[in-house]
């Protein structure tokens, strides 16, 4: 009896970990369309201290406009949610408004505002339930789009995006 009990719970647990499984994405590219940035990927993808920074250029054009790709994501079928996080700051209070690009609409969807401190590092985590399968690419590809129409200077020391699916 004993051994029949300890192997349901065994197939049980196995079972569940095979039904809710997580995708933890690898960001594989990035592009920037206003700003000066410093720093890159390997920035982007390591809580280590070496910060990506992104400034407005205040003559020319105070805005930040850079978005990046995440891959290794998995299917977009039977998607529960899609997570963000990012580990950063920001010089103003002013808002970066985070948008998602949705691959069934074929356009970038806002999802709100990344509200990191002013001073220090701190955190900021977004969480999608109510549509993630628009979000994810049939190849597992999220793409992330960061916008300020005012002059700050976004610094970043990691982007993690992570699904899991029921």
């Amino acid at each position: 009896m004993k051994m029949t009990l300890k192997l349901a719970l065994v197939l049980a647990a196995a079972m569940a970990a095979f039904s809710a499984h997580a995708g933890n994405g690898f960001l594989f590219n990035m592009k920037v369309d206003k700003g000066r940035p410093t720093g890159g990927l390997a920035e982007l993808r390591a809580a280590d201290g070496r910060f990506f920074r992104i400034q407005g250029v205040p003559i020319s054009s105070p805005a930040i406009d850079w978005n990046c790709s995440v891959l290794g994501l998995g299917s977009p079928i039977n998607l529960s949610h899609i997570d963000v996080r990012i580990s950063g700051s920001r010089t103003f209070a002013f808002p970066i408004t985070m948008m998602l690009f949705d691959h069934i609409a074929q356009r970038w969807v806002e999802v709100g505002d990344v509200t990191l401190p002013t001073s220090g590092l701190g955190e900021f985590f977004f969480r999608d339930r109510r549509a993630p399968e628009r979000f994810v690419s049939s190849n597992g590809v999220a793409k992330l789009r960061f916008v300020s129409r005012l002059n700050l200077t976004m610094v970043v020391d990691r982007i993690t995006v992570k699904t899991v699916h029921n």
